[in-house]
């Protein structure tokens, strides 16, 4: 597939029977070119449970993990080998 305008590379690909909508392809290629899963990894690798309010809880994180996971089926080969070994090895 060629590589939609204004982004450095495919992040996510229509898949049939799986997710076929253009709008959400485009929103989830604009958030990961922009940084956004490189931004959870940090997040998930830099942080660790606390109670306290300077630290995320159990909710937090577990929502990071799902915005990593939920579109698991339209990430793009190259995403899923360049981020889904270092997501498993901090989850």
């Amino acid at each position: 597939m060629e590589i939609e305008q204004n982004f450095n590379r495919n992040w996510a690909v229509p898949r049939p029977r799986k997710c076929t909508s253009s709008e959400y392809i485009r929103i989830l290629n604009q958030f990961c070119s922009n940084g956004g899963l490189d931004l959870i990894y940090d997040i998930l690798q830099n942080t660790e449970y606390s109670e306290d309010n300077d630290g995320f809880n159990l909710t937090v994180i577990a929502i990071l993990f799902s915005m990593v996971s939920l579109p698991s089926m339209i990430y793009h080969k190259d995403v899923i080998a360049d981020y889904g070994k270092k997501f498993i090895e901090i989850g």
